[in-house]
């Protein structure tokens, strides 16, 4: 790593992302979070804590996901 005054800031950095590509990045982030999110209540609900995982499935609306007789499903 140099030193700051060795760095010359007109250099050009990292390159540009487009937008598409920044909604693709985006979008499997989305996607990830929401299958992390999956395993978090499917774990939960298996060692018997479902209501933990309602809990958690309410402060993550976005994963699109609830808590059913001890079983996660689809909010559809």
């Amino acid at each position: 790593m140099k030193p700051v005054h060795q760095i010359d800031p007109l250099l050009p950095g990292r390159p540009q992302i487009s937008p598409e590509q920044r909604r693709k990045q985006a979008q499997e982030q989305r996607e990830m979070e929401k299958q992390a999110g999956y395993q978090k209540l499917i774990d939960l609900c298996a060692i018997g804590e479902s209501e933990a995982a309602q809990r958690l499935a309410a402060a993550h609306p976005h994963w699109g996901y609830e808590i059913l007789n001890g079983w996660v499903s689809d909010r559809t």
